[in-house]
């Protein structure tokens, strides 16, 4: 009896040190002393080989080592700060994928590491160059990456008075409204971004639920690269009700539009079945149709001029016309 209570109250001891060495290994990563990360995620692992956990983070305190390694041996702090968010993504793209562990507290303890160190970087570079537009937007972006989103979204509402067709930062701006819970305006902005161009969009730096929901839904759906993703969200968000906050089209805008859909329309016609489905083509011509169809809805257009365009999307693709019809 002794000698279970005993082995009890060890392992009790055992599993508080435990949390405690975890706590510690992510204030380590939020500070960037990855050295000391790297001896409290060893000293962890001793005591439970097991843990899932530990070895994520151990793994992340042998990685972010010998980046911050490679980092010291830069000497200028733009390309420092470049070369921090280049690891970042190789990091939490790629690296972190491969764990089977959801290292979300690990995760965002090392990004507002790297994201805090770029702010403070690229701030002192914008004092110098106030006119120097990309510096204020990888500004709004490690305000984000901090999860600052208020000032991310002034700084990001701030370049769009300068570049209104930048459909990243439109991008970036809805996924910072989104991670507030202002729906509305993320919504809005969403669909607006990839109305512009979902090829400018780092889908990856993408973090609201509403967006990777529809990704995830894509990928089960459609056996594509990245690239075809992109242009499927803004018409799987029509389907699922992520984009259905519409606006009237003004008229330089529907003029370009119907340009754009007659185009489209005839490249696809020169396409054979399969090239159709592994094509951009595709998702971005029923995208301008949607388009098309919310304008005219909203401006009471004859009903036949609509029933039009469902025929065309139901020539091109019949499985998206039934979700959009029923």
């Amino acid at each position: 009896m002794g000698f279970i209570h005993i082995f009890k109250s060890g392992g009790n001891v055992s599993s508080e040190k435990i949390a405690e060495l975890i706590k510690d290994i992510y204030l380590s990563f939020r500070k960037g002393d990855f050295k000391v990360a790297l001896m409290k995620s060893e000293e962890a692992h001793s005591l439970d080989f097991d843990n899932i956990e530990i070895l994520t983070a151990l793994k992340s305190s042998v990685y972010w080592n010998g980046q911050i390694e490679s980092l010291d041996r830069i000497d200028k702090d733009y390309e420092k700060a470049e070369f921090l968010v280049r690891e970042w993504n190789n990091f939490a793209r790629r690296y972190l994928k491969k764990m089977n562990f959801d290292f979300i507290q690990g995760r965002n303890s090392i990004k507002y590491f790297v994201f805090q160190l770029c702010l403070d970087i690229y701030k002192n570079i914008y004092k110098l160059q106030p006119e120097n537009l990309d510096i204020l937007v990888k500004i709004a972006k490690s305000y984000k990456g901090v999860g600052n989103y208020d000032r991310a979204i002034a700084v990001f509402l701030r370049i769009l008075g300068d570049a209104k067709d930048n459909a990243d930062v439109v991008a970036e701006l809805a996924d910072s409204y989104a991670l507030i819970d202002e729906i509305k305006e993320a919504k809005v902005l969403f669909r607006e971004a990839f109305f512009i161009n979902p090829q400018r969009i780092d889908i990856d730096a993408l973090e609201s639920e509403m967006i990777l929901k529809l990704i995830e839904a894509i990928k089960s759906d459609r056996n594509i690269s990245d690239t075809l993703v992109k242009e499927w969200i803004p018409v799987y968000g029509a389907l699922n009700g992520v984009f259905n906050i519409k606006r009237e089209l003004r008229p330089i805008e529907l003029g370009h539009l119907k340009q754009s859909v007659y185009s489209l329309r005839n490249e696809l016609k020169e396409k054979s079945y399969r090239s159709i489905n592994e094509s951009i083509l595709l998702p971005r011509l029923i995208n301008k149709y949607f388009w098309l169809i919310d304008h005219y809805v909203r401006i009471k257009e004859d009903r036949v001029r609509i029933d039009e365009i469902l025929s065309y999307i139901k020539e091109i693709d019949i499985g998206i016309y039934q979700q959009y019809v029923n």
